[in-house]
C-alpha cells in the first residue's frame, strides 16, 4: 500500500455511506503534528474514495472481500462498533477504537471492549484525535492493549475447549 512500516498506522472505517465525523477525524489527524498514516476503508463510497485519493499519509481502500491484510498493516483499528468488524480486529490482535455506534444494537460491544480492556470508546471527534495522537507517541499503551487482547483470546480458547466436556457430562 506504499505505507511506511515504521510509522503509526490507523485503519479507519469510512463506510459505504460515509460520515461527516470521519471527515473531521481525518482532517484533524492529518493536520496534527503527529507522525501517523491512515488506511481509509471507503467501501463502495466512490465520492469518499475520490476525495481522499491523493492525500499524503492516507491510503484509500475501496470495497474488498479480503480486508484482513489491510487491517493487519495498522496499529489500531477505528470505526463503528459492528460486532464482525470488532471481532476481526481482535482476531488480528489489534486494539479497537469505537468512533460511532448504533445505540441499543451495538451498545453491548462498548461494554465488551471496556470490560476486557481491548480498546477505547471515544465518540467525540476531538477526543478521538487526542487519543490517536497519544497512541502514536506512546507504544507502551498499545502494547498493554495487545497484551489484554492476547489474554482474552487465550481465556476464550480455554473456555471453548471446556464446552464439549461440559455438554457430554450434562447428557450422561
Amino acid at each position: 500500500m506504499g505505507l511506511d512500516p515504521g510509522v503509526f498506522t490507523v485503519f479507519l472505517q469510512g463506510g459505504a455511506k460515509g460520515s461527516a465525523t470521519v471527515d473531521h477525524l481525518i482532517e484533524g489527524l492529518l493536520a496534527a503534528q503527529v507522525p501517523l498514516q491512515i488506511i481509509l476503508a471507503t467501501g463502495s463510497n466512490q465520492a469518499m474514495a475520490a476525495r481522499y485519493a491523493n492525500v499524503e499519509r492516507l491510503r484509500v481502500l475501496p470495497f474488498t472481500e479480503i480486508i484482513a491484510p489491510a487491517m493487519m498493516a495498522a496499529d489500531v483499528i477505528a470505526g463503528k462498533a459492528g460486532a464482525s468488524f470488532i471481532t476481526e480486529a481482535f482476531m488480528l490482535e489489534k486494539p479497537f477504537l469505537v468512533t460511532a455506534l448504533i445505540p441499543g444494537q451495538e451498545t453491548p460491544s462498548l461494554q465488551f471492549i471496556e470490560r476486557y480492556n481491548l480498546g477505547w470508546v471515544t465518540l467525540e471527534t476531538t477526543a478521538q484525535q487526542e487519543l490517536l495522537a497519544k497512541l502514536a507517541s506512546n507504544p507502551e499503551i498499545m502494547a498493554e492493549k495487545v497484551s489484554s487482547i492476547q489474554a482474552y483470546k487465550a481465556w476464550n480458547r480455554e473456555a471453548n475447549h471446556a464446552i464439549l466436556p461440559l455438554i457430554e457430562r450434562l447428557l450422561l
